[in-house]
């Protein structure tokens, strides 16, 4: 669905959505607690293989919610971290052995796609969902 679709199909809910009072799933979809749920435990096995570097890419949504859980923050929260993030940007977390925990190195950096303002996001989105 388009931006504009979205938004007037799901009024309401985003209308909710921006309250941050709940962690309220999407129509059909998941929670971000369901998200944290899902990912947290694969990052958890990418930190404890061994590997010393590992690249994991995907969608802005998830790397706020993980972000929060990461942080020790409410899932409800997710979306205070970035009304959106730029494709292609670097989140970089490191996992301290000794601690347990993640330690937050970088979030939404695009430095690298600065020389290149046809592609962010400002030169091509019109509205945000």
């Amino acid at each position: 669905m388009a931006d504009e679709e979205i938004a007037a199909r799901f009024k309401d809910f985003k209308k909710e959505q921006e309250r941050m009072e709940h962690d309220l799933p999407y129509p059909g979809g998941e929670c971000a607690g369901d998200v944290i749920m899902r990912a947290i435990p694969v990052l958890e096995e990418i930190a404890e293989s061994g590997y010393q570097n590992a690249a994991v890419v995907t969608h802005g949504g998830v790397i706020r919610t993980v972000t929060t859980a990461l942080l020790h923050m409410e899932s409800k929260y997710y979306r205070l971290l970035g009304n959106s993030l730029e494709n292609c940007s670097i989140t970089e977390v490191r996992w301290n052995e000794k601690t347990g925990h993640f330690l937050m190195e970088r979030f939404n950096d695009f430095a690298h796609l600065e020389p290149y303002p046809e592609l962010l996001r400002a030169s091509w989105v019109d509205a945000e969902n």
